[in-house]
Parts: structure tokens; C-alpha cells; sequence
């Protein structure tokens, strides 16, 4: 089966954007998109920008090797792709990427062979938070300058929203956020909230997030999972527990 140009433009886009996030697996089903990093700090469940592979699923273990051989292809001009359907005749099992007379061949996984993929995100949505392209390069400067492993995300009235660092000798940086939390939950407000998060990866979905946008906006879940869209994909943000 020939990928359509458009599904291989989704695709790209998706490998792309995965990379930024660490993911290196991804299962790709009809109408649905998942995959997580090995760290499990980040996920992608998304329903938008599916590549479609004829109602056929595919499973991928080796998402930098695809990659790396999708942008060797990619430099001889344009791209075309051709899946080829398992035995099972539900799984795709070999990608064939092909430009001009330059020709290079994935062997994708089973679906069932790709592990630890959560197929929903259970937690409830309940604040708002905005962040723009002039507060976040601020944000990222500073977990180099204090060589922070984790960003702190808190506030503690629900009015102002202050991003913390901390280096190994506890010394502190902390800035706020110019604009206000909004409260999206249901009944009363939380007075307060303070979660923790993978900073470097944090940063770099934010950073590919705020390319086409002046002003992000992410939801905060109760459990502290934060969603918001990169490139059109549905990404979450784990809280870490140290």
C-alpha cells in the first residue's frame, strides 16, 4: 500500500515531534496515536493528524533509526512510502522509503510488541495556564545556568503561577508567569498547586509548542499532568515524585 503524501507529511511531522519529547515508540492504530518515552515522563495520545495506513496498525520499537533513515531519503528529494501488511493482516511490517533511485527499507514492530503504551490519560483537567514565547527562552536560560534536572510549576493563592528551579547546592530561581491561572475545573476553585516535571524535555516540547504560537496554553490536570498541543499532537507532561 502507498502512504499518501499527506499521511507522509503526518508522519514526519510526527516522528519529528516525538524525538523532541524522547518518545522512541509509538503505536499508530486507525483514528488514534500513542506512545511514551522510556523514562515514562512523557506521553502522546492524539486523534489529530493520524497518518493513515489503509485501517492497518502499525507498531514502532526504533522511532531515531526510522527517523534517521526517513531524513537520509528525505535529502534526495521527495519521499514516497510504500507499507507492507503483516500476516496478521491487522499490523504493517515493513516500511519501504523510497526518493529517485535512493531506496531504504524499516522493519516495524507488532503492535502487541510494543510495551508499556498507555491508551488513555485518566486525569481531570482543572487549571488553565499560559505561558509565552518572550517567558519561556527566561525559563531556559535558567535550568542551564542552575543545572536543574526538574522545573517546579506552582502557585500558591490560584492568581500568579511561579516557575522554580533548584540546583544541587539548594540554591534557588524562581520568575512568574505574567498572566493569571484560570480555574477550568468544576465547582470551587483550588486555592493552590505545586508540581514537579522533567525540566530539559519540559522546555524542549514547550519551545517546539511556542514555534507556530506567541502564547501557549496548558492544561493542568488535579493529578498534575499537563496537556497541551505541539504541532497539532496531543501531548501530557507526567509529574515526577523526588
Amino acid at each position: 500500500m502507498k502512504l499518501s503524501q499527506d499521511s507522509i507529511l503526518q508522519l514526519d511531522l510526527l516522528i519529528q515531534t516525538s524525538l523532541t519529547a524522547g518518545i522512541k515508540k509509538l503505536v499508530i492504530e486507525s483514528g488514534k496515536i500513542r506512545g511514551i518515552d522510556e523514562k515514562q515522563s512523557v506521553v502522546i495520545i492524539s486523534t489529530d493528524n493520524v497518518p493513515d495506513f489503509g485501517g492497518k496498525q502499525i507498531g514502532i520499537n526504533r522511532l531515531d533509526a526510522l527517523a534517521a533513515r526517513l531524513n537520509l531519503v528525505k535529502n534526495q528529494g521527495a519521499v514516497n512510502i510504500e507499507a507492507t501488511e503483516a500476516s496478521n493482516k491487522t499490523d504493517i511490517s515493513l516500511l519501504d522509503l523510497s526518493s529517485g533511485k535512493t531506496k531504504a527499507q524499516f522493519r516495524c514492530a507488532s503492535v502487541e510488541a510494543v510495551k508499556g503504551v498507555p491508551k488513555n490519560i485518566a486525569d481531570t483537567l482543572v487549571w488553565e495556564i499560559k505561558i509565552s514565547n518572550k517567558e519561556l527562552p527566561v525559563i531556559a536560560q535558567a535550568i542551564a545556568a542552575m543545572g536543574a534536572e526538574g522545573v517546579t510549576v506552582a502557585s500558591k493563592d490560584g492568581k500568579t503561577v511561579s516557575v522554580e528551579l533548584v540546583d544541587g547546592n539548594k540554591d534557588i530561581f524562581t520568575t512568574d508567569l505574567t498572566e493569571a491561572p484560570a480555574w477550568i475545573g468544576a465547582g470551587t476553585a483550588q486555592s493552590s498547586f505545586c508540581k514537579k516535571y522533567p525540566a530539559k524535555i519540559f522546555v524542549s516540547l514547550l519551545k517546539e509548542a511556542l514555534k507556530t504560537t506567541d502564547v501557549l496554553s496548558l492544561q493542568l490536570g488535579e493529578g498534575g499532568i499537563f496537556s497541551f498541543k505541539v504541532n497539532g499532537f496531543d501531548f501530557y507532561v507526567l509529574p515526577v515524585t523526588n
